[in-house]
C-alpha cells in the first residue's frame, strides 16, 4: 500500500490486488460474523456502512475480472 495524499476527509492510496484482497476477505468475515448488536461497538461504524463498503470491493473486483 502506498498513501499519495490527504484530502479532507480522504485518502488516495494504492494497493495491489493481494493487499485488496485480503481488506475483501477481512470485511467479509466480519460483516457476516460479528453479532449485529455489537457490531457498531466492536469496529466503530454501523454494519449498513461496512457492508456498502463490502459491496464497492465486489464491485472493483468485477472489474479486474473484466480487464484480464
Amino acid at each position: 500500500m502506498d498513501i499519495d495524499r490527504f484530502e479532507n476527509e480522504y485518502v488516495y492510496t494504492k494497493f495491489t490486488q493481494d493487499e485488496l484482497l485480503i481488506l475483501n476477505n477481512a470485511l467479509n468475515e466480519i460483516c457476516n460474523n460479528l453479532d449485529e448488536s455489537e457490531f457498531s461497538v466492536r469496529i466503530g461504524v454501523d454494519i449498513e456502512k461496512a457492508n456498502k463498503l463490502l459491496h464497492e470491493f465486489h464491485q472493483i473486483f468485477k472489474m479486474i475480472d473484466n480487464l484480464t
